[in-house]
């Protein structure tokens, strides 16, 4: 597992806008951002976790199988992780990395977790505030 110098991170290899989890520890609370496409969340900020809608094609751990969300999800990673979001290119299935330490479906957990499709993300104006 790979870790970050100081807090978790997220990097953004899957070639689209990329929802993210993320604070600035004592500053703000967990909330969603937008993180664009070859971007990394800035070391002063905590990627608590990811955003993949549904429809997603993912590959939620490196030893797990492709599946089709059919609602959308939030994974959140043991603080410390730095995880890496890529899209495999011979199916288009976003790759995770690292397998995240929880996946929340609406109404579980405390991070919002809204409707969105990956059109509306790719529409998002990408979040300057947490770029390295």
């Amino acid at each position: 597992m790979e870790t970050a110098k100081k807090r978790a991170q997220c990097r953004n290899e899957t070639g689209r806008t990329l929802g993210v989890y993320a604070n600035k520890p004592k500053k703000y609370s967990t909330q969603l951002y937008f993180l664009a496409a070859g971007q990394i969340t800035d070391d002063d900020w905590d990627c608590d976790g990811i955003y993949l809608p549904a429809g997603s094609q993912v590959v939620l751990s490196p030893t797990a199988q492709a599946q089709e969300l059919t609602e959308p999800i939030a994974v959140k990673f043991v603080d410390g992780t730095q995880s890496i979001a890529r899209t495999d290119l011979a199916t288009g299935a976003i790759e995770l990395n690292v397998a995240p330490a929880k996946v929340f479906k609406a109404g579980e957990g405390n991070w919002l977790l809204p409707t969105l499709s990956q059109a509306d993300i790719d529409a998002q104006i990408p979040s300057p505030q947490i770029i390295d």
